[in-house]
């Protein structure tokens, strides 16, 4: 089992702080500190060694002070200058980017790994986990597997799922992305590159209260037995993907062919 990462989180909004940790603790499995300002995180640096960063550009050097997207980029810069892009990602994240117009320019030239811009979207080609599976997972060389093989991508009103086998065979799958089946894809795809077991308990916190443990479990406590069976047949069946059942939960591997 990996390491758990851990990850500070530089935002004066609590309100968008706590949803950013919330996320992270859920969806990816990593503990995450909170900071308000860059007084309060440089002295949680002192004491912590974190795995990557996720900094709002427009903050104040202390709480209670009037934030600026300069004092942002100061502290990114600073960042940098102490610790290289595969020691610290840093993800920076945005809501100013209307009145900032070159601030991606600005961030990347200071040292920033990525670059993402409020509201935070859930699903597509550029969410919070994508870039944290990408730069920080990747770069500390701690996944488990490949995850090229298996992808996502937003086609209108719905989600197109791509797996490659080993030999080459490709297969797609549109679900709706708002249904219980693409939670369950979700789930697997943000959870296999970090975690040998997708867990049954992960499952049941995806599917976001359509699943609790007795509905889970709906036959005498086996989750082969209970709802999840359906939506493995079909995963197997449309994108050929190599699922097993553990006593903790699901294994899912690259098809052969």
């Amino acid at each position: 089992m990996n390491e758990t990462k851990i990850a500070l989180i530089v935002d004066d909004d609590e309100a968008i702080s706590a949803s950013i940790q919330k996320r992270i603790q859920e969806n990816l499995g990593h503990q995450c500190d909170t900071a308000n300002s860059i007084f309060q995180a440089k002295s949680l640096m002192r004491n912590t060694d974190y795995d990557y960063i996720i900094l709002d550009m427009e903050l104040p050097y202390q709480f209670g002070q009037m934030p600026d997207v300069g004092v942002g980029i100061t502290f990114l810069g600073q960042l940098r200058d102490r610790y290289t892009s595969e020691e610290l990602p840093i993800i920076v994240i945005t809501g100013r980017l209307p009145d900032h117009e070159t601030l991606p320019s600005d961030a990347i030239y200071e040292g920033a790994t990525d670059f993402i811009t409020k509201p935070l979207l859930w699903m597509g080609d550029h969410t919070l986990e994508d870039s944290i599976m990408k730069f920080v997972m990747h770069n500390k060389a701690t996944v488990k597997q490949d995850s090229r093989w298996f992808s996502r991508e937003s086609m209108g009103n719905m989600m197109m799922w791509k797996s490659i086998a080993k030999n080459g065979t490709e297969r797609t799958y549109a679900v709706n992305p708002s249904g219980l089946r693409c939670a369950v894809l979700d789930c697997i795809y943000l959870k296999m590159t970090t975690e040998a077991i997708v867990t049954h308990k992960d499952l049941i916190l995806a599917s976001k209260g359509r699943w609790t443990d007795k509905s889970y479990y709906s036959k005498k406590h086996i989750a082969s037995k209970g709802p999840i069976r359906s939506h493995i047949r079909a995963l197997r069946e449309n994108l050929g993907l190599d699922i097993s059942y553990t006593p903790d939960g699901i294994k899912v591997e690259q098809p052969d062919k």
